[in-house]
């Protein structure tokens, strides 16, 4: 709560002090319960006027109240009290390098700073925040003194900060927010470093099995006192002590195979790239000068980009299936196909040589080589199951080896059907680096703060996004013990929007939904089936495996396969196509009643 100069104190002859009006002397902040009642005018010569019940608070704080000063000091030296339920207060900031304290409203002072900042999560409801705290230092003279009153408006408020740093911290009961202020300005921490009492760490656990043991610190804090408190990891919860990013702890033979895995890549990257980089020519060939994409200057304009290997807006689909995806990836391809959107930028990361004839049967080009690894040739039966993780190391090549030749990348799953098209959403702000489709899931630690779902979402080439890109790729281990791919990429996304600057939107979910929609959101699924709705894309995520996707595809009558000529088995589009007992022209239909 902040304090508004409305009257000086003075010593009277009786030894008391008294209220008198600020024209007559300077300001002196009254603090206690008097704040709250907005420091009404105090009349009279002699002892206080604060009601009686905070009358005794008043009084213990009259011994302190500091020297008056002259009222053209006050510019320069604010206090800011609180006032807490009991009444007793205190002048919090002296000291601390902050002017004042404002209350002002968390959602909308959020995005009003930043729209990259995801708020969906953060949204206001029964027994969520709706406050924030704003901590301003002194403004440059020219500003003066911002207006906090009661009837300031937020761009008030915010009108003395040339930079605002947000923090987005528990405040569930026991959690505590620290703020120490930086000694100099480089020495600031943009990360918030977090601390447990080992009391509470003893009670955690790794697994079912083993307790986790806190020793006592081998050193003292400079008071030769004790530590109290141990630095944790973002992951730990109230009732399981986690490892590495949300997982266990990382075994010997995955921290070997993450090594090789990244070595062999490493190795033939120049082989990779002189294979790969004809292919992305010549799917986008038809974008050069093409208004459809924005010009180079533009782009250098927007993007501040002179950059090697830059191919100017150039923008490619990236995918990856295996044999036993290959019907999700011929349903994304027919909903194109029926909604009249062009795909002639999409390649396909395969993971078996033998199915590359098949993806080019359907129109699309396909990209295999013997140095992006072994993986399994049948579908995941589950989430986060073995094949479901191997998978995931593919994605991240899939979505780094174009990004690192220059391109924009969309990636995407297999699993998506396209309504619109989607390139119109990713024109309207240049400013934007990469944009990801909301998951939905707000339970999952390791999804926040961004919440991002990796099985569709859009970076441009520039060196931050290529850093990023390349971090998620090497990031083999988090993977392995993980074993999810969206546990990296988000945390990935925390560090290069704190340490590069990117900006990152999560795209909306009534534009971009997904299987969070489908099992929360009855109403909408209606208005996509009868096609009241229009968002440009949807993607069945959410789902136990591939029986459920066509089984859910097909009651929002967005599954375009043909059932005349093929059931929705993936070997049997593999084995049509193969033997020439169908062709790709007869696979598609624009959709299921």
């Amino acid at each position: 709560m902040m304090v508004a100069p409305m009257e000086a104190c003075v010593t009277s002859g009786g030894g008391q002090r008294t209220p008198r009006p600020i024209f007559r002397d300077v300001l002196c902040v009254l603090l206690g319960a008097c704040i709250a009642m907005v420091l009404q005018p105090l009349r009279g010569s002699s002892g206080t006027s604060c009601p009686p019940p905070v009358a005794a608070a008043v009084q213990a704080q009259e011994a302190r109240c500091p020297p008056c000063e002259e009222p053209k000091e006050f510019s320069r030296r604010r206090l800011a009290a609180a006032l807490d339920d009991s009444g007793v207060d205190g002048a919090l900031l002296e000291g601390t390098g902050w002017a004042d304290v404002v209350n002002v409203p968390r959602i909308e002072a959020q995005l009003r700073v930043s729209p990259y900042i995801p708020a969906s999560g953060q949204k206001i409801g029964p027994k969520r925040p709706e406050q924030a705290l704003l901590l301003r230092a002194k403004g440059r003279p020219e500003q003066g003194w911002p207006n906090a009153g009661g009837n300031a408006t937020l761009d008030e408020m915010l009108a003395p900060c040339e930079e605002v740093n947000i923090v987005v911290p528990p405040s569930a009961p026991g959690k505590c927010l620290l703020v120490s202020p930086a000694a100099r300005p480089n020495m600031a921490s943009y990360h918030v470093l977090r601390h447990m009492r080992k009391e509470v760490l003893k009670r955690l656990s790794y697994d079912a099995k083993h307790a986790k043991t806190v020793p006592p610190k081998s050193f003292a804090a400079p008071t030769g006192e004790g530590h109290d408190f141990e630095l944790v990891s973002r992951f730990v919860d109230d009732g399981f002590y986690n490892g590495i990013a949300g997982g266990g702890n990382l075994r010997q033979h995955q921290g070997e195979f993450s090594d090789m895995h990244v070595a062999r890549i490493f190795a033939n990257m120049k082989s990779l790239e002189a294979e790969l980089g004809p292919i992305l020519e010549k799917i986008t060939a038809h974008m050069q000068g093409d208004d459809h994409y924005y010009s180079e200057v533009t782009r250098k304009q927007w993007q501040r980009r002179n950059w090697y290997r830059d191919q100017i807006g150039k923008s490619v689909v990236s995918m990856t299936v295996n044999p036993g995806a290959v019907h999700m990836l011929a349903n994304f391809l027919c909903s194109a196909k029926a909604n009249g959107i062009d795909i002639r930028n999409v390649i396909v990361f395969v993971t078996h040589q033998e199915i590359v004839p098949v993806v080019e049967a359907m129109g699309v080009h396909a990209f295999w080589h013997e140095s992006l690894g072994s993986y399994p040739k049948e579908e995941d039966k589950a989430a986060f199951d073995r094949t479901f993780a191997q998978m995931m190391l593919m994605k991240s090549l899939a979505a780094y080896l174009p990004l690192r030749l220059g391109y924009d990348v969309l990636f995407q799953d297999a699993d998506l059907v396209w309504m619109r098209d989607p390139w119109e959403y990713f024109r309207r702000d240049l400013n934007v680096d990469a944009y990801f489709m909301d998951d939905g899931n707000r339970f999952v630690s390791g999804f926040g703060p961004f919440w991002a779902n990796t099985g569709f979402y859009y970076w441009r080439y520039n060196p931050p996004n290529l850093v990023m890109a390349k971090n998620i790729f090497k990031n083999v281990e988090t993977l392995a013990i993980t074993r999810s791919h969206q546990i990296v990429v988000n945390q990935e996304l925390v560090e290069a929007s704190s340490k590069m600057g990117v900006n990152v939107e999560i795209t909306p979910l009534h534009l971009f939904p997904s299987g969070q929609q489908y099992s929360r959101n009855t109403t909408f699924m209606k208005a996509i089936r009868d096609r009241k709705a229009d968002p440009f894309v949807f993607h069945m995520n959410w789902t136990k495996n591939s029986t459920d996707k066509v089984k859910h595809f097909r009651e929002l009558n967005h599954w375009y396969m043909n059932d005349d000529v093929l059931d929705f088995y993936a070997n049997d589009i593999v084995d049509g196509l193969e033997a020439g007992r169908i062709t790709w022209q007869d696979a598609c239909v624009a959709g299921h009643a």
